[in-house]
């Protein structure tokens, strides 16, 4: 079966914006992290791609959110079962809560 739902992160770099993809499976955090980003200080935007459609989970930048906002937000339903999906990675691997 394919999966139809990715991952993803914009950043600003040098003034310009970058954006990444990456698997459903990984952390919007780790993936920054990863590519040497610091997550706070550069990623404008993170979200899902769901069959086509950006989900926006979270927009840092007010003037990049305000051409976003046609785009949609994230259900409350689909919060939640993040929500319980990072509580329960957490638990396993014995860190502090949080996301």
């Amino acid at each position: 079966m394919y999966n139809s739902e990715k991952k993803f992160i914009i950043v600003k770099q040098s003034g310009r914006l970058r954006k990444f993809k990456f698997p459903t499976s990984g952390h919007h955090f780790n993936f920054a992290r990863g590519l040497g980003f610091d997550f706070y200080r550069d990623v404008v935007e993170t979200g899902t791609i769901v069959d086509k459609q950006i989900k926006i989970l979270e927009c840092r930048d007010k003037s990049h959110m305000e051409r976003r906002i046609h785009k949609s937000w994230l259900s409350e339903g689909y919060m939640k079962g993040r929500k319980l999906e990072s509580m329960l990675l957490y638990k396993v691997k014995g860190l502090p809560d949080g996301d």
